[in-house]
């Protein structure tokens, strides 16, 4: 197994986090509880066995909204994210298979169960979401016994364009105090200690890391040196695909009877535009255009109608998953739906500053199961995750960007939620989420009964129901029999 481990220090030096360092242990420590710093993991991970029917898989899981960072990329949707692509995209021969091992490889990993019939299909494969992170399993056959964490915020690749025989996880641990490394026959380690350099540049497109590596082998015994030969002094560019501006995205949900709405607001200190050209365009060299977007991942529970509820600013691109507005959620098996929005700049961008912009989105909501959550509710709570509205931009010199040891894409095509709709040469800029760190909900109302209960009303009513029928049929019958004697006494 390899280990690589990058340590990014807040400050604009590192010595004073460096508390040991010789060829057998290399220990950091954050000088004051102000200055904690943040650490990404990459295992690179041998497996006894490929995978016969999967070509490429990620599990990306996000433990909470905080867990973003302007080195180190994980800005997939909170919760759990898995993107799998066959081998077999040309018939439907190996379903069954296909289906059985991935249902097997996520279970082993993570420890859940997931039907064939909750994935959906995404921009270049399937896709399954749920709200809730998941958690790396500690005897699973693909995760080693020394990696801990095991419960942070992860990124796990397979990839058999790249290799069949490998894994690569990538783990996000941020608010550290203090974090030590020892040398371990049989494992290569290399860490780095890393700050942002503000003196060379003070762009967002050309991030320069200065700092030193620390590399220990694990190939022989430790060795006595001196400590200018175990760390080497590093320096490097960063060409970020995602980026951070100042301002701040609040949402919730609007309890609206069965016609929730999604309500957004993104403030700026300027208008968009402003922002765009001031900020963005201009400043970072690289970036040539750029629009605005709105992706969602929406729970079953709730309904988008593409034909009545697009926010008249923006234009519809995406809306894969659910497409049957009719049935209600228990009926549904799939987990959902995602959809993407672009922001008409006609309409965003025409706001005095300071800049508030509002994107509503009305939604329908879906019958549910009586007592779907509490007997002693008529309501079911729904947990849907926040939006994310963000900045696309095009750059010159795209191929630059996959050239970052940090980068989302290099790994694999598939994965990072609306990276998928875009092209490689765009980057992503972001803004702060100042609501709470959880998830939106929303009480949808539903029947406090059950269903015996119903079965047997509605039995009993349909009794009652041809038994009157019969009685009147049956009425109608004796009063003509009466008529007709009458008429032939008459006679």
């Amino acid at each position: 197994m390899r280990q690589r481990s990058t340590i990014y220090v807040p400050t604009s030096s590192h010595d004073d986090f460096i508390q040991n360092i010789n060829t057998t242990n290399f220990k950091v420590a954050a000088p004051s509880s102000d200055e904690r710093f943040s650490i990404e993991n990459k295992y690179t991970i041998p497996i006894k066995k490929p995978l016969q029917y999967i070509r490429q898989l990620r599990i990306q899981s996000k433990k909470s909204y905080d867990d973003i960072h302007p080195i180190f990329p994980f800005d997939f949707t909170t919760g759990l994210n898995i993107y799998v692509l066959p081998k077999n995209t040309i018939n439907d021969d190996d379903n069954d298979e296909f289906f059985q091992e991935l249902k097997s490889v996520v279970e082993d990993v993570i420890g859940i169960d997931i039907n064939a019939t909750e994935w959906i299909t995404s921009a270049n494969a399937l896709y399954y979401y749920a709200p809730r992170s998941a958690q790396l399993k500690p005897q699973s056959s693909w995760i080693d016994d020394n990696i801990r964490e095991l419960d942070s915020t992860f990124d796990l690749v397979y990839n058999a364009d790249e290799s069949a025989k490998q894994i690569i996880l990538r783990q996000l641990i941020t608010d550290v105090s203090e974090i030590n490394y020892y040398l371990k026959l049989g494992e290569y380690k290399e860490i780095g200690l890393f700050f942002s350099d503000a003196k060379v540049s003070q762009t967002k497109d050309d991030v320069v890391l200065n700092g030193l590596r620390v590399i220990l082998d694990g190939q022989s015994e430790a060795q006595d040196e001196q400590n200018d030969k175990i760390a080497h002094k590093t320096m490097f560019h960063v060409k970020p695909r995602h980026r951070y501006l100042p301002g701040s995205i609040s949402s919730s949900i609007i309890p609206q009877g069965l016609h929730p709405i999604l309500a957004t607001t993104l403030s700026t200190e300027n208008d968009l535009t402003s922002t765009i050209n001031h900020e963005i365009i201009g400043v970072d060299a690289d970036v040539e255009t750029c629009n605005c977007y709105y992706y969602l991942n929406l729970n079953k529970s709730l309904i988008f109608d593409k034909y009545q509820n697009v926010p008249s600013n923006t234009t519809l691109l995406v809306n894969n998953g659910v497409s049957n507005l009719e049935l209600p959620e228990y009926k549904i098996y799939q987990w959902g739906n995602e959809l993407l929005f672009e922001i008409n700049k006609a309409e965003a961008f025409g706001v005095s500053s300071p800049a508030k912009f509002d994107l509503n989105l009305t939604l329908h909501s879906r019958y549910q199961l009586p007592n779907n959550s509490d007997t002693l509710s008529p309501f079911t709570q729904i947990i849907n995750p926040q939006p994310q509205l963000f900045i696309a931009c095009q750059v010159k010199e795209g191929h630059l960007l996959s050239k970052s040891p940090f980068d989302s894409k290099r790994l694999s095509m598939l994965g990072n939620n609306h990276e998928a709709f875009f092209q490689n040469d765009t980057v992503f800029y972001y803004f702060n989420n100042i609501a709470p760190d959880q998830h939106l909900s929303v009480d949808i109302s539903h029947g406090t009964t059950t269903f015996d209960r119903v079965n047997s009303i509605t039995t009993f009513t349909i009794l009652i129901g041809v038994g009157i029928i019969f009685w009147a049929i049956l009425q109608k019958f004796t009063k003509s029999r009466v008529t007709a004697k009458q008429k032939s006494k008459t006679e």
